[in-house]
């Protein structure tokens, strides 16, 4: 079974509300938390022990900046993708990349 759960700082700035007008005139549409999952990483982990699931993976991904996503192109995601392997290693800023994936199993 595969879960994905999403996380973002974006979500947190969306309570601003001049943030969150900006992201309504770029993108049509939005609401203060719309898809997003406030847990951090550790909170989802002990939800997922605690009703016994085994982790089989997971993954921290998605370095986002949405004028560069959004106006960039091809050129935007490619420095976005260089950006996050960059970040991907460092702790203190890790928590810019804005996806968490998990796989995990269910108990027998």
């Amino acid at each position: 079974m595969k879960v994905s759960i999403h996380r973002s700082r974006r979500s947190r700035l969306f309570r601003f509300r001049l943030v969150l007008a900006l992201a309504r005139k770029l993108y049509g549409s939005a609401d203060e938390l719309g898809h997003i999952n406030l847990l951090t990483a550790g909170q989802l982990r002990r939800q997922i022990d605690d009703v016994g699931f085994t982790v089989v993976g997971q993954r921290r991904f998605g370095f986002y900046l949405p004028a560069v996503a959004e106006f960039g192109g091809t050129p935007g995601a490619r420095a976005l993708k260089a950006l996050e392997t960059v970040i991907a290693p460092v702790p203190l800023v890790r928590g810019l990349l804005w996806t968490q994936g998990w796989v995990l199993r269910k108990p027998a």
